[in-house]
């Protein structure tokens, strides 16, 4: 019997860039996401407002993991400090 996976919504933005740096930041955390709506908001970017902007989901399952590391993200937690680039 096929399991079916159900996907939440864990950020939402009208900046596709900014769901697929995060999408990339829960990817190597080992969190599976997909981002939702991009194609039509870049192609369409007018109707980016009206469709609710790009989404970024994941399986229900990585919901709150995946919030927690968006928090951190956005609060600057994850965040490199020049020291990190000297040589």
């Amino acid at each position: 019997m096929d399991e079916t996976i159900e996907f939440v919504t864990v950020a939402r933005s009208h900046d596709t860039s900014e769901m697929f740096i995060l999408s990339a930041r829960l990817e190597a955390e080992g969190i599976p996401s997909f981002v939702a709506d991009a194609n039509i908001n870049q192609t369409y970017s007018l109707l980016s407002i009206a469709s609710g902007g790009v989404r970024l989901q994941v399986p229900g399952e990585f919901a709150v993991a995946a919030r927690k590391i968006i928090a951190d993200v956005n609060s600057g937690l994850l965040a490199l400090d020049d020291k990190d680039f000297s040589e």
